[in-house]
């Protein structure tokens, strides 16, 4: 699933499927998010302005709508 986040250079789309973990840094002002890439030396970090429980919101937002089954 990708989610929409911001860094201070504007929007990244960021494949959650990817992501080792994430959390807060840098004195509170950015969380640290770690993700599996498929080339160089196979991570890739990039620090976001959205805190880890918001994070965590916006996946269970998006568990939930495709959990919902077609009617």
């Amino acid at each position: 699933m990708f989610l929409e986040l911001h860094d201070s250079s504007g929007a990244l789309h960021i494949n959650m499927d990817n992501v080792i973990c994430f959390r807060r840094y840098d004195r509170n002002e950015t969380t640290q998010v770690v993700m599996l890439v498929s080339s160089g030396d196979g991570l890739a970090t990039f620090h976001v302005r959205e805190t880890p429980l918001q994070i965590d919101s916006m996946i269970l937002t998006e568990l939930a709508s495709i959990a919902k089954p077609a009617r």
